[in-house]
């Protein structure tokens, strides 16, 4: 269909240059002049070469294109490798091949690789300064889909943001945050940072809740009722067991910590919210009292008579 369209656009063109007053044989002068080609080094670029180039990089395309289609829907899917690698593995198979494609196409109008090799070292120079940036983060993009140090799907902390990893290109890593919204980080960051990734290795985490008691209250009897909250959760695991620390003795209260580990890292908000309703509604229920800071304010006789004589000298003053 694309074809057709070309064919019908030049077409048009040359019948309008000839209803606006363009001889045939300036048409025919133009069409032989064209088949003498562009002289670029030792090439002669004609219709017929830059035709067949773009045949060839087309076949070169649609095979590379048919090839990524059968190894993501036949091949992966019998193997262990998770959707990151996969997708990683499919980018890895079209880049080859639209390399391979380029090469061949230029191969077949008559470049010559090593002068190509010889320019692309020349102008490497020129890249480098010019556009190290874009090759930085190239360079990071492909370390990233080979080592893999981060996946589609983690759970990571990156250039001061938290959210979900959802596509990692050659350029830069779409991660999606809590609020979703999408957020861009250029892949140079990921690898010349540090980066906390919370679903790397497995998806159990650990929570943590902290929470102060009045000073009459009995510690182990704090210690009891928090531990009777964490392993009444449905997330939390049996190994490692839930564990209370007495962590300090604060200004107004007694601090205590109760730590429990969780199946899935992407709950670990929610179940620290569960854990607070939960243990406010049963230290409500056995009389525990949760201190807020208290301050005691001393008036000594002095500071008595200095107020008065400020609220006498403002009646005084409003009269």
């Amino acid at each position: 269909m694309t074809f057709f369209s070309l064919f019908n656009f030049i077409g048009t063109l040359l019948l309008l240059g000839l209803a606006l007053g363009i001889e045939s044989s300036q048409y025919v002068e133009l069409w032989v002049r064209l088949n003498e080609g562009l002289t670029l080094g030792d090439v002669n670029l004609t219709p017929t070469s830059i035709l067949n180039f773009g045949v060839i990089f087309g076949l070169g395309y649609f095979a590379t294109t048919v090839i990524q289609r059968i190894v993501k829907s036949t091949v992966l899917p019998k193997t262990k490798m998770d959707k990151g690698s996969q997708n990683a593995l499919v980018s890895g198979v079209g880049y080859i091949g639209y390399t391979l494609a380029v090469v061949i196409a230029l191969s077949s109008i008559g470049f010559n690789l090593s002068s190509i090799a010889i320019v692309a070292g020349a102008l490497s120079v020129g890249i480098g300064f010019g556009l190290q940036t874009i090759v930085s983060n190239f360079v990071s993009g492909i370390i990233l889909l080979v080592e893999r140090p981060i996946k589609e799907g983690d759970w990571i902390e990156a250039s001061g943001f938290s959210g979900t990893v959802k596509k990692i290109s050659v350029r830069s890593t779409q991660i999606e945050t809590f609020d979703r919204a999408m957020v861009v980080v250029p892949n140079s960051e990921l690898i010349a940072g540090s980066v906390l990734n919370w679903t790397h290795s497995n998806e159990t985490g650990r929570v943590r809740v902290s929470v102060g008691v009045s000073y009459d209250t009995d510690p182990k009897r704090v210690e009891r009722l928090l531990l009777k909250v964490g392993k009444s959760h449905e997330m939390t695991l049996k190994s490692p067991e839930p564990f209370v620390r007495f962590q300090q003795f604060g200004d107004s209260s007694l601090d205590f910590d109760l730590i429990i580990y969780v199946r899935d890292k992407n709950y670990m908000f929610q179940v620290r919210s569960e854990l607070h309703y939960s243990i406010f509604e049963l230290f409500k229920k056995e009389g525990i009292e949760i201190p807020f800071p208290q301050r005691d304010l001393n008036i000594t006789g002095n500071s008595i008579s200095n107020i008065k004589k400020r609220v006498s000298v403002k009646k005084d003053n409003t009269k």
